[in-house]
């Protein structure tokens, strides 16, 4: 058996569709645990400004490779 984490970010749309996926996931292989990481990135963290505004890029990349 081997444990898989998937990330996904923390909105109501990520996790229900990350959900989806790993409970599709079980049923193709139920041998294996699947378990969700919120991940939080610069623009989940400051909501007083746009994307645009917020220093450097690839934000999501940045803070997977952080984990």
């Amino acid at each position: 058996m081997a444990n898989f984490i998937l990330g996904t970010r923390g909105s109501l749309l990520a996790v229900t569709q990350s959900t989806i996926i790993a409970n599709q996931l079980k049923s193709y292989y139920p041998q294996h645990h699947f378990t969700l990481k919120t991940i939080k990135t610069q623009g989940d963290v400051v909501t007083d400004k746009a994307l645009w505004q917020l220093e450097g890029k690839d934000f999501l990349p940045k803070n997977l490779m952080m984990h």
